[in-house]
This record gives structure tokens, sequence and C-alpha cells, in this order.
């Protein structure tokens, strides 16, 4: 029996490739986080079986949907957004439309969205400087670092 009524969302079959090689790859999508226009979607499910008790079953998929909106929280843990940036700077709707300068601002999510509605924003920041390899780099060596700082903060 498909629950599933909506259609055409990865839920509940496999995910995978075959390749020209003769190899391939696949995984169940029992838990999937798929970003369309800007919006998360969290699904997760599992199996009923003769023995099952909906109220645990129920628990368990509320439980296994906790990792993706979580995976969802840590990435956003430091994005500064525009609503954020306009309250911290008090930026007026007229500031907004004129093109906004951010030194040394790194990362936020301030500077897709301003980019999503048409405006401006120019970024230096040092990261800038750096190629992806020397990013992925420093990444690696400081990743257990950061990871460890983050799981204090939880």
């Amino acid at each position: 029996m498909n629950l599933n009524r909506r259609g055409g969302d990865p839920y509940g079959g496999a995910v995978g490739y075959f390749s020209f090689s003769g190899s391939a790859d696949t995984a169940i999508t029992i838990r999937t986080l798929v970003v369309k226009d800007g919006i998360a979607y969290v699904q997760a499910g599992g199996g009923i079986v003769a023995d099952s008790v909906p109220e645990t079953e129920y628990e368990e998929t509320v439980n296994k949907a906790r990792a993706g909106l979580r995976a969802i929280e840590l990435a956003q843990a430091g994005l500064e957004s525009l609503q954020e940036y306009t309250r911290m700077f008090n930026l007026s709707d007229e500031e907004l439309n004129l093109c906004i300068l951010g030194v040394g601002d790194g990362p936020a999510s301030f500077n897709s969205e301003m980019n999503a509605l048409g405006h401006t924003v120019l970024s230096i920041d040092p990261i800038y400087s750096f190629s992806r390899a020397q990013i992925e780099g420093r990444i690696e060596e400081n990743y257990d670092t950061l990871i460890s700082q983050v799981e204090r903060k939880l």
C-alpha cells in the first residue's frame, strides 16, 4: 500500500546511478531533504509491519525527520538573514535599494536574499582571495575543532 498521495517526491524508493563502466550506487530514501525554490522540504518515513504500533512508528518518523531539521539549523547558524541585517544596521527600504558594500561580512544569507530581490551587494572579504582548494584545506584542518565547538553550544 502506498500512502504517498502527493507523488513525484523521492520517498521510500531508491536514488542512485548506473554508470557506463558498469558500476552502480543506490540508497534507500527513507529520510530526505529537498530544497526547491529556496524552500527546504524534510521528509521521513518507515515501514509498517504486522506488529507495528502506530504511535511508536509515528514517533520514530518524527525522530528521523529531526536529523534533516537539525541539518538546516546548523547550516543557517551564523548566516545573517536580510531581516537580521536590516534590523542590525537599521536599514530603510531606500537604503536597501542602494548598492551595499559588505566589508569582512563573510558568508551570509543576506547576500543571496538581496540578489534574489534584484538588489546589489558587493562583498569584500579576505576569504574570497583564497582558491577553493585552499578553503577546503583549511576546513579539513579545522573541521574537528569546529564541530566540537558547535556540539558544545548544542
